[in-house]
């Protein structure tokens, strides 16, 4: 049975996720949707009584984290061989397995974007 006189809408539509090639608007997108993303693992931790960790890296590549209770806190319980860049580098890469060669790997990167903004802001 239709209803009379009622005007269907579109309704919610989908809404193709595209690489966005413009820099300012990409940052703005990225701060817009940033603050989604911490705001939503926010209720998550509310709603569950969950702990929560959320890391991004901007395009230009400064660290934004989201923690309940605290990031790095979170961050070192689910990566516990790993507890600074020193004892990362320290560990000799022969004796690791594929997921300590993926954390290594990942170590290496933020080490290598932090040393970028570093080098940035002194020049």
């Amino acid at each position: 049975m239709a209803a009379v006189g009622k005007i269907s809408g579109k309704g919610k539509r989908k809404i193709d996720i595209i690489p966005i090639d413009n820099k300012s608007r990409k940052q703005v997108t990225f701060s817009k949707r940033r603050a989604g993303l911490f705001r939503k693992a926010s209720e998550l931790c509310s709603t569950c009584g969950v702990e929560c960790a959320v890391v991004t890296f901007s395009p230009a590549g400064k660290v934004y984290s989201f923690g309940h209770p605290n990031a790095d806190e979170i961050i070192q319980r689910a990566f516990p061989t790993f507890r600074s860049y020193e004892e990362v580098l320290a560990q000799p890469i022969e004796d690791m397995g594929l997921d300590d060669l993926e954390r290594f790997k990942v170590a290496l990167e933020g080490l290598r974007s932090r040393v970028a903004l570093k080098v940035k802001e002194i020049n």
